[in-house]
């Protein structure tokens, strides 16, 4: 919303941002999943002595991994931004997020130690501070560089990337004094361990990259899956648009829809990653059932999470740009029909984490690869077109997003056996997104004075009660989740 930034400030970022997510990758993405599978199996049979040692190395691993990543994203800034964005202005925003790579490396490394003995607190709370100080040092650096600069637009750019450097030193900082914290209780697991198993280093390093590799290579191929969109749209489509315009249509795409789309991911995210070590868990005491049961439950929480959103952003979409981007309103169409990914995203992330959990990953790399592969090719072809234009990289985006899932999903109906009940797994939801289009289409027929907030609470009012009348959720499932997830009793 700030003068100067807007859609094409957009664009620079985060054509920017897709490539440092690629650096990201290499040494941190999956990282945290690994070694909570590692560190959470450990742990499960007793053998917490082994649990330190393979979390010790991998700090040493990915350590250096990430400050080889920070170096060379940092020398070779300029080329990345000549030669595959075709971007020179974001040549130091690459420079300013550099230092990120290894700092998240070493982060990821403390979260998946953390989660992997399921104190999700901590990381939950190096994630809050992170952001609150993205939050904080934005509004101030941000206000202090437009006075200074005049609104100039590739200054407030790079400000947006120093601030993403700040937050994830401060996240850092706080993971890394929470450790210092536990190391009396980090003595006590070791003098008690037992089933203690002696692994050399190397045999523990293989099984870091065994299990991290898969992960990256499958966050790998999903990141490239949205560094499509950076190298394609304005290449192809500024032949048609112009330049500038081309840049701005991808600066609303990936800048205020992408991450609008992404935020109920946000939600499940929290079922998703504390999905892993709990499936890494029953994995080690053979309880395959229970993994199974924990599964669809998540699964379900994650559609009726991802219900509301979709509705409101399918019926909304001109309201919701209005009301968060006031001087930056465009894309309401895009938004409107991006919205059908969203309860797709939410069941691939859910059963991503589950295969994670029982180190099944080669599915999860073929699905995604098979999705990239899709998307390539119908972003050439849709593109080009004059007439689809921006919105057929969301075509491209919704159908791939759509094989991936069926590929998912036939598996661990044909493989693992899991039966998903049809009436409550799709007749229900259904049900329950067409009550709501029309209830709230209703409502706004009565009343379209009214703003989208009031509408959000209408709907989710609407939706509770429709929730509980529907009875898609019974009082066994949330025992069965409680006892999942919390592991405080039997139900």
């Amino acid at each position: 919303n700030k003068t100067g930034f807007g859609d094409t400030g957009n664009a620079l970022f985060f054509a920017t941002f897709q490539v440092y997510t690629i650096f990201l990758t290499i040494c941190s993405i999956g990282v945290p999943n690994a070694i909570s599978y590692l560190v959470s199996a450990k742990f499960a049979i007793g053998d917490t002595k082994s649990a330190y040692k393979t979390f010790k190395i991998a700090i040493v691993i990915f350590g250096i991994i990430g400050f080889i990543s920070s170096v060379l994203m940092y020398f070779f800034a300029e080329l990345i931004a000549n030669m595959y964005l075709q971007m020179p202005e974001t040549k130091l925003v690459f420079k300013v997020l550099a230092p990120s790579v290894f700092i998240v490396a070493i982060t990821s490394v403390f979260k998946g130690y953390f989660n992997g003995k399921q104190k999700m607190n901590v990381t939950a709370n190096s994630l809050s501070l992170e952001q609150i100080t993205k939050t904080i040092s934005t509004i101030i650096i941000v206000e202090i560089l437009a006075k200074a600069s005049n609104n100039n637009t590739l200054i407030l750019v790079y400000a947006v990337g120093l601030t993403t450097t700040l937050g994830n030193i401060v996240s850092l900082l706080y993971i890394f004094i929470k450790y210092l914290d536990s190391k009396e209780e980090i003595w006590a697991d070791l003098v008690t361990s037992k089933n203690i198993k002696e692994e050399r280093i190397r045999a523990i390093v293989k099984k870091i990259f065994n299990v991290s590799f898969p992960i990256a290579i499958c966050a790998l191929i999903g990141s490239l899956n949205k560094t499509i969109d950076a190298l394609t749209i304005v290449r192809i489509t500024k032949a048609y648009l112009g330049n500038e315009d081309a840049i701005r249509q991808y600066g609303i795409l990936s800048g205020k829809i992408e991450s609008l789309i992404m935020f109920p991911l946000s939600f499940n995210m929290a079922f998703a990653t504390v999905l892993i070590p709990k499936i890494s868990e029953y994995k080690a005491k053979q309880k395959q059932k229970e993994a199974k049961n924990i599964l669809k439950i998540i699964i379900l929480f994650g559609i009726l999470m991802g219900i509301p959103c979709f509705v409101i952003m399918f019926l909304f979409p001109s309201e919701i740009l209005k009301f968060l981007f006031p001087y930056a309103i465009s894309g309401e169409l895009m938004l409107k029909y991006s919205s059908f990914s969203i309860i797709l995203l939410i069941v691939i992330q859910t059963i991503n984490s589950y295969l994670q959990g029982m180190n099944k990953m080669k599915v999860q790399m073929y699905s995604i690869g098979i999705g990239v592969v899709i998307k390539i090719i119908l972003n050439i072809v849709l593109l080009n077109n004059k007439a689809i234009g921006v919105y057929g990289a969301i075509i491209s985006n919704t159908i791939s997003y759509m094989a991936i899932l069926i590929i998912l999903v036939t598996y661990i109906i044909c493989r693992e056996k899991i039966v998903f009940e049809v009436k409550r797994f799709f007749i229900k939801p259904i049900a329950l997104i067409l009550l709501m289009i029309f209830s709230l289409k209703y409502v706004y027929n009565k009343s379209n004075n009214l703003n989208i907030i009031f509408f959000s609470i209408i709907g989710c009012i609407i939706y509770v009660i429709s929730v509980v009348i529907f009875k898609i959720i019974s009082k066994k499932d949330l025992k069965i989740a409680q006892f999942g997830i919390h592991n405080t009793r039997k139900y």
